[in-house]
């Protein structure tokens, strides 16, 4: 009997001992390829908490607040603030903010990350989470039918890029087609459609699940109200599925990987890498004399590197929007080539 004993006590401090030894090596290696592995004290976790089913709580994203930690990150954060400075100086932007996150570690990086911008064309990506997430539910809203009968065209005041064609006054066109021209050609004709469509609650439940202020976006439709980091929240849960089902993630990153805009994250990397992104683009003028006051443009997606897809999201605001355009640009590909050597 006490043999027995002691061969399972020399068992049980062996089994121990390799789990300590695994878990010390496990760390090691987290430690070596990404500078730091979070404790449980210095991360939090987002979670939906206005679940239809009373015995869970869906879990949107766990987040490591302070980037510093991130050490291997820090000479890029340090040449990204060099560069930004460079902008400043220049007068090539009045304002620049960035904020990246590799989303196979959950490692990032911001500068002004917490400064607001008047979103713009980005409040499309959260109407089509809207209408995605209506139709797990009710699929057949996508096939629906919408009628084209403004007569004010709001494509007009797009100044980067406009549809090809554009919507036909008195012609149906389906909430799937309205999406696609919304999101590919930023169509303002489809956005404005679209969302006199749908029931306001159901797209401000997307901001409320979130935890993202709802932009108030009519009268003026200046509000500055969406920061580098809250949006970059929309491509997190396309991208781990958090949010949408599985399907209509992937049909909504398929979409937003089609956009035509191309000279800003996309100008930044390879050619054959993907990018599933929006820009946003304002102009803001003085209203008695019609002067630019200042541009924004803001480009925010996932860029699909071969073995470390991650989110950037660029806020710009400036006079030019081809100095704006550049700026992004160079943010892009600095990045892109830090990734390559990671």
């Amino acid at each position: 009997m006490k043999r027995k004993i002691t061969i399972f006590l020399v068992a049980a401090i062996i089994f121990a001992a390799g789990i300590w030894t695994g878990r010390g090596v496990f760390y090691n290696r987290l430690a070596k390829n990404y500078g730091f592995y979070p404790t449980l004290e210095s991360t939090y976790q987002q979670r939906l908490g206005q679940s239809v089913f009373p015995l869970i709580n869906p879990l949107i994203a766990c987040e490591v607040p302070n980037q510093n930690v991130f050490t291997k990150l820090q000479p890029l954060r340090e040449r990204l603030g060099q560069l930004v400075d460079g902008k400043n100086k220049e007068n090539t932007a009045e304002q620049i903010s960035i904020y990246y996150r590799d989303l196979i570690s959950g490692q990032w990086l911001g500068i002004a990350e917490d400064e607001k911008y008047i979103p713009a064309s980005l409040v499309k990506v959260p109407l089509l989470l809207a209408y995605y997430k209506y139709a797990e539910y009710n699929p057949e809203i996508l096939n629906k039918k919408l009628t084209y009968s403004s007569s004010v065209d709001a494509d007009a005041s797009q100044e980067l890029i406009k549809p090809p064609t554009p919507l036909e006054r008195g012609k149906e066109y389906s909430v799937s087609e309205l999406l696609s021209r919304m999101i590919v050609y930023s169509g303002n004709n489809s956005h404005i459609l679209l969302d006199q469509a749908l029931d306001p609650e159901l797209q401000k439940r997307v901001y409320s699940d979130l935890q993202i202020k709802f932009p108030e976006l009519y009268g003026t439709g200046t509000e500055s109200s969406f920061t580098a980091k809250s949006f970059a929240t929309f491509f997190r849960i396309l991208y781990n599925a958090t949010y949408l089902n599985q399907e209509m993630s992937e049909k909504a990153l398929e979409l937003l990987s089609q956009t035509i805009f191309t000279e800003g994250l996309a100008a930044g990397v390879p050619e054959k890498i993907t990018v599933a992104h929006k820009f946003g683009e304002r102009t803001v003028h003085v209203n008695e004399t019609g002067e630019v006051l200042y541009r924004e443009l803001h480009d925010c997606g996932i860029v699909y590197h071969p073995k470390r897809p991650y989110m950037l999201c660029v806020m710009t605001k400036g006079k030019d929007f081809t100095a704006l355009k550049q700026t992004i640009r160079e943010i892009s590909s600095q990045i892109y080539d830090a990734v390559q050597k990671l």
